[in-house]
């Protein structure tokens, strides 16, 4: 009886053990989430300005060599309505010679609930190879929460790839075919090498850039106080090389920064709590960002600003005309599609305008920018509701009964 016994319990302890085994994997399933297919409904090319490129005549797009693009996503998840949870993914598979430059991990957030519903991991696979965007959803119970649903439907957003080039092609096929894709997408790339970018003629004493959207929530007492809007979720940033070759300039630099009064163009306002000034020592006609070397300036020590009233013009004196200055602010945005714009100049002290370069006699630089930021999501929400009419009798469904239901807004449902 007790070898019985002891039998018994090993096959019994073998049991527990296949079964907490059997129970981790499919927890590890049900965490993993499933593979959404047919999701991605269109890609777009666009500039880093995100202003929307066209192929030409042949169908062929035409971009440069080691000049960095976008390549926005479109996707929507109607398919899946009520039937998406956390761990639920699609994949973007971008085909090699593409090279992925400068992405990062983001957050997907909602705007309605500010609750972040899903991760787009960029993965490279060096250059020339391509590589993967994966979008993953998550904290679909907070969203559901915050809406007082049970139901999740209608997601849908963007996100976008930053990439570049590093050699020639002629006339290349870039086709995507990821289960992700509702229908095959194929591109025609030709991709050249400016020989003026690799020898410039000439020397940049300024220059405007940016201007693309961003998801940074901002506040400004100061446009507040001015009777404007204080807060929002989008900005535009911008950024403004000033004696960038480092000459002799003079003391009492003056750059003029002005959003023009364009019908064609958004009505935007710089928030002025964001500008910010460094002395950038090792600053070049290829400077984007912030470098290791520079170092932020104090107003009133090392500048003075002047702003109009309105918050659409701005003035920096630098006292010092031999430093490289590196400015940063951001602008309000609109964030629905329309161009927005930003013209610069600068001038010595006794108001003897500086030209764009040393070769040429313009003496304003103007930035343009799409409105548009390409990392999106947005998502509605729904009760499951059943009603069932019965006789009060004999409790059996009543055939053929109509239910008009009303919602909290009053929109009504037969």
């Amino acid at each position: 009886m007790k070898k019985k016994s002891k039998w018994f319990g090993l096959f019994a302890t073998l049991l527990v053990i296949l079964s907490l085994v059997f129970l981790g994997n499919t927890s590890a399933k049900a965490a993993e989430g499933k593979e959404l297919q047919n999701v991605i409904s269109g890609l777009e090319l666009l500039d880093q300005s995100d202003t929307k490129l066209s192929p030409d005549a042949n169908g062929v797009y035409q971009i440069l060599t080691n000049r960095a693009y976008k390549l926005r996503a479109l996707f929507d998840l109607e398919h899946y309505n009520g039937d998406i949870q956390n761990g639920d993914f699609f994949k973007l598979e971008v085909p090699a010679e593409i090279t992925f430059y400068d992405n990062h991990d983001v957050e997907l957030v909602d705007l309605a609930t500010n609750v972040p519903i899903a991760d787009a991991h960029f993965e490279g696979h060096g250059d020339n190879q391509g590589g993967t965007i994966t979008v993953t959803l998550k904290n679909l119970d907070q969203y559901l929460a915050a809406k007082g649903a049970d139901t999740v439907k209608e997601v849908k957003g963007t996100l976008a790839l930053n990439f570049l080039y590093k050699k020639n092609v002629s006339n290349q096929p870039v086709t995507f075919d990821s289960p992700s894709m509702q229908t095959t997408i194929t591109q025609t790339y030709n991709v050249q090498t400016l020989s003026d970018e690799t020898d410039p003629i000439g020397k940049e004493n300024f220059a405007k850039i940016g201007g693309q959207a961003a998801n940074k929530a901002w506040t400004s007492a100061k446009l507040e106080a001015a009777g404007s809007k204080g807060s929002g979720q989008y900005v535009s940033e911008w950024k403004v090389r000033v004696n960038t070759s480092g000459d002799n300039l003079g003391e009492n630099l003056v750059l003029t920064d002005t959003l023009p009064s364009d019908p064609s163009t958004a009505s935007i306002q710089y928030i002025p709590e964001s500008l910010v000034v460094y002395n950038a020592p090792s600053m070049t006609e290829s400077t984007s960002g912030k470098e290791g070397d520079f170092v932020q300036l104090v107003e009133g020590t090392d500048y003075t600003v002047n702003w109009n009233e309105n918050y659409t013009n701005f003035t920096i004196t630098f006292k010092d005309g031999t430093k490289k200055y590196y400015v940063t602010y951001d602008t309000t945005t609109p964030n629905d599609g329309s161009k927005v714009q930003n013209m610069v100049s600068v001038a010595k002290a006794d108001g003897t305008p500086v030209t764009r370069r040393t070769n040429t006699t313009e003496t304003t630089f103007t930035a343009s920018a799409t409105s548009l930021f390409s990392g999106t999501i947005e998502a509605t929400s729904a009760y499951t509701v059943k009603v069932s009419k019965v006789d009060e009798k004999t409790l059996n469904p009543v055939q053929g009964a109509v239910y008009v239901i009303t919602d909290p807004d009053g929109n009504t449902v037969e």
